[in-house]
């Protein structure tokens, strides 16, 4: 049995959740916002009372424990430090955050270019043609959250300068400027590391893994581990597939060039419990993304895979 196949066993890891923003007040794209946060965190806190800590896994400082959780971040936002972290600490939980590190200290990503620009604009309508893509209305949240997904969608396999540049263009037709203070700051990275959270690897800038060459690819995935180690001054151990859908966004040469890096596990956003039979490099997450509190106890006690039912 690998050491993580044992760990699994160890501590009857039921699910990995998959985080992005927290937000304190509602948003046109309906992020998770922090009262639904802090009530998601207080269930886990009673069905287990902890969460997996990855840090200790690979410390060899795992002990029989009852079920766990293990909760992540994607990519690196502010909000998370801000609003996610002393909701976690208010319940003594621990979480580990994946980072796009070419994004911190004021950068921002291509499709939260796109939403500031189509949630801020006060323009009706907005002409995209020229930029290959469509006239879109925009008098209703609605025909601007349809506008944002259209966008996105269409977007988002293309080259990531490209994806980074139709951003900017899209803002300067919305007549909006760039986003700020996004994204954590390094010092904040180590912050998060020294009061006990995992740090994990997520690429520099967040391509989709198979929308790029396998030395672009390589170089992505060993630069952001470098970066982010000299910062917290600790082996990284963890990786996120950018995206993260097996077979469309990673494959199996991405698994090995995670490998090759020296990471021990990565996870992906394919839907599922972890057991022990999980391959280490290929973890699947659960969306706790539901609004009502009761739903997502439901989902998270009967997730199906393959039919399978897992209680």
């Amino acid at each position: 049995m690998s050491a993580l196949s044992k760990v699994f066993s160890v501590t009857n890891c039921r699910s990995i959740l998959i985080f992005h923003s927290i937000l304190d007040f509602p948003s046109l794209m309906d992020e998770c916002l922090s009262l639904e946060f802090d009530k998601k965190i207080s269930i886990l806190k009673k069905i287990s009372g902890l969460t997996l800590d990855f840090r200790k896994i690979f410390q060899n400082k795992i002990e029989q424990t009852r079920r766990s959780y293990g909760i992540t971040f994607d990519d690196g936002y502010a909000d998370n430090f801000d609003i996610a972290l002393p909701i976690l600490q208010k319940h003594s939980m621990k979480a580990t955050f994946f980072i796009a590190s070419g994004y911190l200290n004021g950068g921002w990503m291509w499709n939260d270019g796109i939403i500031e620009a189509i949630s801020k604009t006060s323009r009706n309508c907005l002409d995209l043609t020229t930029l290959g893509c469509e006239k879109y209305q925009l008098n209703t949240n609605e025909e601007k959250r349809s506008c944002i997904e259209d966008l996105i969608s269409k977007n988002k396999y293309i080259n990531s300068g490209k994806r980074t540049e139709l951003a900017k263009r899209i803002l300067d037709n919305a007549g909006v400027p760039e986003p700020k203070h996004l994204m954590m700051t390094d010092e904040q990275i180590k912050k998060l590391h020294k009061m006990g959270m995992g740090i994990g690897g997520h690429t520099v800038n967040h391509p989709i893994l198979k929308s790029v060459d396998k030395a672009t690819a390589r170089r992505e995935i060993n630069e952001n581990k470098e970066f982010l180690e000299s910062l917290i001054g600790e082996p990284l151990h963890i990786f996120a597939y950018p995206n993260g859908k097996p077979g469309k966004d990673y494959g199996p040469e991405h698994v090995s060039l995670v490998k090759e890096a020296g990471y021990k596990c990565a996870v992906t956003t394919a839907w599922g419990r972890v057991n022990i039979n999980t391959d280490p490099f290929q973890l699947p997450r659960f969306t706790p993304w539901d609004k009502n509190p009761w739903k997502f106890v439901v989902r998270l006690h009967f997730q199906k895979i393959g039919g399978n039912e897992f209680v």
